[in-house]
């Protein structure tokens, strides 16, 4: 090795100053340093360099020396009670000091470092070894800078980069360049083998510049190189160490990594067989997993139990080179490993219920998550004979079964369980269900609505349908409904629904007969069954309550002891005074075929809360009413009356104007507000052409009538059973 000779072009000042007075003393030990301050003036970063000696009355191997920041001075030698400290070339204070090892004393010195200002000079003779490319670098020699600490190597990628770093260099700037790579070698080696670089497939080129360097900057000129590195085509090495860990469907592989430097990762394939726990091939995607360097294992799932698996590796560097590739064909590792003998069972289904039609059932349960569940088994009671299902494929896993065939009014037990591909059954979870004969229920018919033109009335026949869900081969039973009505054995009418009806409406019927309202299931799959049909025997009652316009009035009958004819009466019914058919007489009217015969009229009976004919029929004398008389109706408040009287007591009494005892609805004028459940207002017309009217509440015929005033404007409301 050659010894670095260096002319300055400058005086390096070194300024000592003595400090024979520090010291420290413990114990009758003492601890000095020979100077106290030490100034480098001109100083050259790696070169300057001065010496402190410590005085110490014990063994200098005790002592230890340091620097406060070696970024400006590092102690670099110490010989001993001697240390060699040595500039760095970064400007500033610090200290250096030394201690016994037991930290009991301790001296210090202040050293001042202040840099040269003149430039490194560059290397010389600078020159790239023949032939020493490989694919990771190659070797420079040069002769060292007259004026540098060191030499700098910077590698980059293009010559672009390289570039730009000569010109951060040439303005004497002390900014890093952007580099691939840098080396600095001490001044006195001269030479350096550079071997840590990339190449690829191609053999890559790096752009090279050789600089002396100086107290933190590159010389402003430089040696420049184009190297280009020996292509690379061949594969890392196997990886080695093959071990592997198993159970009943998965299998993970652990390796050792090759130590090639460019090794960057390893495809794991599996080859032998390519199927997985059911039987399917698996993707070929799936089968090839690419494992980077630095990760040493790999699973591979989804896989039949108690089989011996191959897999193949091949490993691949940072330049593309592959194991099996045109290049390395023969290179590549294989390794096998046996998945063990699957005897756990998957999980138990959860959630599982059971309900049941008239001869069906249904079964309705979760499906567990295990990976190799097949399919699930349903059994029936005791039997050892299953009906498989499929799994499920709802987002759930929600699934069901629906068996066909069963007994009515039987109970049924069902047993499920999950299987697997090997056969493993799961513990069972087991449900009940009992067959039903699905006839309707509660049963009900209520006069929902009255034909005034001809005095009939409108039954709703209503019923509750069965709650049981039935199949059978598979499709969902639906139910329609047969409803026969009879009246004293006699057949009246019959009529079917459509599937799933909850009600229908028989019109025709007439007031106070008897009726019997039957109503058959029949189930969409095989007609009538036998069972118990559902029914309801009714006595038909059709109703109204009379309403007049002025606050919603009600017209009503009323006999007193003191009167020897009824009196028609409206009865008030606010806030004040109430009107309240529960204990009135004749509280509502029942619609009658006109007593004259009349197409298209009606008359009115009065009858009692409970539907109960009185033979009362309402009529009205051609004469106006007048006056005036207050009623206490049945302890309801009051009531006014017209007279004369205007209600006769039967029908022979009313002679020849029974036309005035027939009635029809001679049009709707839209006056006043609906009441609730009323019909809309209309104006009352008798069969010989008077309207009904109530002047100041006292009700009468007109022979015309204001339809402008609310006084001429009547509604009804249809009272039907509970």
């Amino acid at each position: 090795m050659r010894k670095l000779l260096i002319t300055l072009a400058t005086v390096v000042s070194l300024v000592f100053t003595g400090c024979n007075d520090i010291e420290e003393e413990t114990a009758g030990a003492t601890l000095s340093l020979d100077k106290e301050n030490v100034v480098m003036t001109n100083a050259l970063g790696g070169s300057t360099t001065a010496t402190l000696r410590a005085i110490y009355s014990g063994d200098s191997s005790d002592l230890e020396w340091f620097s406060a920041n070696k970024s400006i001075v590092s102690i670099e030698d110490v010989t001993g009670s001697v240390a060699t400290i040595m500039c760095q070339g970064v400007a500033g204070s610090v200290n250096i000091g030394v201690r016994t090892s037991d930290g009991s004393l301790e001296a210090l010195c202040s050293v001042t470092v202040s840099l040269s200002e003149a430039p490194a000079t560059c290397v010389t003779d600078c020159v790239l070894v023949e032939n020493s490319e490989t694919a990771k670098g190659f070797t420079l020699t040069w002769t060292d800078a007259s004026r540098a600490s060191s030499t700098v190597i910077d590698v980059f990628e293009s010559s672009e980069d390289r570039d730009a770093g000569l010109a951060l260099a040439s303005a004497s700037s002390s900014q890093s360049p952007d580099v691939y790579s840098s080396y600095s070698v001490k001044n006195g080696f001269e030479s350096y083998k550079v071997d840590d670089l990339k190449t690829n497939a191609d053999g890559k080129t790096y752009y090279v510049a050789v600089y002396g360097f100086l107290n933190g900057k590159r010389s402003t000129t430089a040696e420049i190189f184009e190297v280009t590195l020996e292509a690379d085509r061949t594969a890392p090495s196997d990886i080695v160490s093959v071990t592997s860990s198993v159970t009943d469907h998965t299998v993970t592989l652990n390796w050792t990594e090759p130590e090639d430097d460019d090794y960057a990762g390893v495809v794991v394939t599996l080859k032998d067989p390519v199927t997985d726990f059911a039987g399917e091939e698996i993707p070929e995607l799936s089968r090839s997993k690419t494992i980077g360097k630095g990760t040493y294992k790999v699973t591979f799932s989804s896989l039949s139990a108690d089989t011996e698996y191959v897999f193949a590796f091949k490993t691949f560097d940072v330049n593309g080179n592959r194991q099996g590739d045109s290049n390395n064909i023969e290179l590549g590792a294989e390794s096998s490993a046996t998945t063990l003998t699957d005897t756990t069972a998957p999980s138990a289904v959860s959630s599982a219920s059971g309900s049941a039609g008239r001869r069906s059932a249904t079964v309705t349960w979760i499906d567990p998550d295990d990976e190799d569940l097949k399919e699930i088994h349903v059994y029936q009671g005791d039997s050892d004979v299953y009906t498989t299902v499929n799994v499920s494929t709802s987002e759930n896993k929600s699934n069901s079964i629906q068996i066909s065939d069963l007994a009515e009014n039987t109970a049924y037990s069902f047993t499920v369980k999950a299987c697997d591909y090997n056969g493993n059954e799961s513990s069972a979870a087991t449900v009940s269900a009992t067959t039903a004969n699905p006839v309707v229920t509660n049963v009900e018919a209520v006069c929902s609505d009255i034909n005034f033109a001809d005095a009939s009335l409108t039954a709703t026949v209503s019923w509750t349908v069965p709650s049981a869900v039935e199949y059978s081969n598979g499709e969902l039973v639906t139910y329609t409904y047969r409803v026969n009505v009879t009246s004293g054995g006699t057949d009246v009418t019959e009529v079917t629904t459509a599937a799933g009806a909850k009600s229908v409406e028989i019109s025709g019927l007439t007031y106070g007969d008897d009726y019997i309202f039957k109503v058959t299931t029949i189930p969409s799959d095989e007609g009538e069954f036998t069972g118990t049909d559902s029914s309801v025997e009714k006595t038909l009652i059709g109703m109204i309550a009379v309403k007049n316009n002025w606050g919603g009035r009600v017209l009503v009958p009323f006999k007193t002891s003191s009167k020897s004819y009824v009196n028609c009466v409206i009865v008030q019914d606010d806030s004040s005074k109430t009107y309240n058919p529960s204990v009135m007489t004749y509280p509502y009217w029942i619609v009658r075929a006109p007593l004259n015969g009349t197409d298209g009229y009606f008359s009115l009976e009065a009858a009692t809360a409970d539907g109960e004919a009185s033979g009362i029929y309402l009529y009205f004398s051609a004469t106006a009413p007048s006056g005036s008389t207050n009623y206490d109706v049945d302890g309801t408040g009051w009531g006014s009356g017209s007279s004369p009287h205007c209600f006769y007591g039967d029908v022979a009494q009313i002679g020849t104007d029974i036309a005035k005892a027939c009635f029809k609805f001679d049009e709707e004028t839209g006056k006043g507000g609906d009441l609730d459940g009323c019909s809309t207002w209309m104006t009352v017309k008798t069969a010989d052409g008077k309207y009904f009217w109530s002047g100041n509440s006292n009700p009468g015929l007109k022979d015309t009538a204001d339809k402008a005033s609310g006084d001429y404007n009547w509604c009804y409301k249809v009272i039907t059973e509970n």
